[in-house]
């Protein structure tokens, strides 16, 4: 270990900890003071011999005078705390605490502008400045960073890729899909192709979304065997994939607006058709009307639809993927704890193709909170669990 590093023991972190809450609690609200305060704090920590960043966090927003009750939220906060810290002077720092809301400049400080560090710092400062100078108001904030990031390439095929029957990723390729309620990983989409297709598969995604297997197959189709910075994998034989994707309520210029489950494809022969339908009522507020979300027996129902149109779409050996996950909070009957859609599906599924394989896709724990996780460790709450196992179930036809 450096020893530029420190350790934490159970004495200087209770001390660290009680720091920390009593600073958070003098103002009752998260200051610019307390988002450099946390940096300064906890930078330099050995935090694998220590416990864990996140673990810390999480104890620090359970603390009862912290006004934060969420460890990732305090993350970025440090995350703000190190921009003000390295890269602002103390008067830049007094302006821009003085004319800008804190909750903005968190949101500037948590973006990804660029992939290069300095022009990344460099385009946040340009922000910083548009708002100062009156040039920008802070409610446009998130809408004028959606269009000053710059194109940042996927990470190298290789680098994509999973090789067990669980696909864990650690977060969302931003080239993939535009932000969309409910979306996916791009990189489930990047395995399914180079385990399971051809290179000139032809692929329909009757529930597009926010178009990320779209996406996913220009990634494919722009692979260059001499780009050091892809891969020399395909060399002389490059991908040439066909997308066709479809959608209720299109955000997309290439998504044709099509009732999936009532409109005729007007496609067949396809090599693979991947299904993401909403998960019942989990994010039901988030989508327009559909079959999936009215009812547990029309989720169903719709499923056998969407899967029977599928069987039709697709040419012999052709595959389809539908990922899903149990419904573990919200609209359980008396008695359950869980909704099993993954084995519902996998039962209408059966009906039209073979089993070909399921892989597990599991969801990162951070979309729960400290408070929920509090709530399932109660012993009157011990057969609960918070939902994170997700399915991606494929068949043949």
């Amino acid at each position: 270990m450096s020893s530029t590093l420190k350790t934490l023991d159970e004495l200087s972190k209770n001390k660290l900890l009680s720091k920390l809450a009593g600073i958070s609690s003098k103002g009752n609200e998260i200051s610019y003071e307390f988002a450099v305060v946390l940096y300064k704090e906890l930078v330099g920590i050995d935090w694998k011999a220590s416990g864990g960043k996140m673990k810390f966090l999480e104890e620090l927003s359970s603390q009862p005078t912290m006004c934060i009750k969420d460890a990732g939220c305090l993350r970025q906060i440090g995350m703000a705390g190190e921009f003000l810290n390295n890269h602002c002077t103390k008067n830049e720092f007094n302006k821009i605490s003085k004319r800008i809301y804190y909750w903005t400049l968190h949101n500037i400080t948590r973006a990804r502008l660029s992939p290069d560090d300095d022009r990344n710092v460099e385009k946040k400062k340009e922000l910083i400045n548009e708002i100062l100078a009156g040039e920008l108001s802070e409610g446009k904030v998130k809408a004028r960073i959606k269009t000053i990031r710059d194109k940042m390439n996927p990470k190298a095929l290789d680098k994509l890729l999973r090789y067990y029957n669980v696909w864990s990723f650690g977060s969302l390729e931003r080239n993939f899909g535009i932000e969309h309620p409910g979306q996916i990983p791009g990189q489930v989409i990047v395995n399914i192709i180079y385990h399971y297709l051809n290179k000139s598969a032809t692929i329909i995604d009757p529930m597009a979304g926010g178009g990320t297997t779209h996406d996913v197959c220009e990634f494919f189709n722009n692979i260059e065997g001499d780009n050091e910075e892809q891969t020399k994998l395909f060399e002389e034989d490059p991908y040439n994939l066909k997308c066709y994707s479809y959608d209720l309520d299109p955000k997309r210029d290439f998504i044709i607006e099509k009732d999936a489950l009532k409109d005729n494809w007007g496609i067949e022969n396809v090599d693979l058709v991947f299904l993401d339908p909403p998960y019942y009522s989990m994010m039901k507020d988030d989508y327009v009307p559909n079959a999936f979300t009215e009812s547990r027996e029309s989720f169903f129902e719709a499923i056998d639809k969407i899967v029977a149109k599928s069987y039709d779409a697709l040419k012999d050996g052709g595959l389809c993927g539908l990922i899903i996950q149990p419904q573990t909070e919200k609209d359980l009957e008396e008695g359950e704890v869980c909704i099993d859609l993954p084995f519902g599906c996998y039962k209408i599924m059966e009906k039209y193709f073979e089993p070909f394989n399921r892989i597990q896709v599991p969801l990162s724990t951070q979309q729960f909170s400290s408070t929920d996780q509090k709530q399932v460790e109660k012993y009157e709450n011990r057969h609960r669990l918070l939902g994170i196992a997700r399915d991606l179930i494929i068949m043949k036809k």
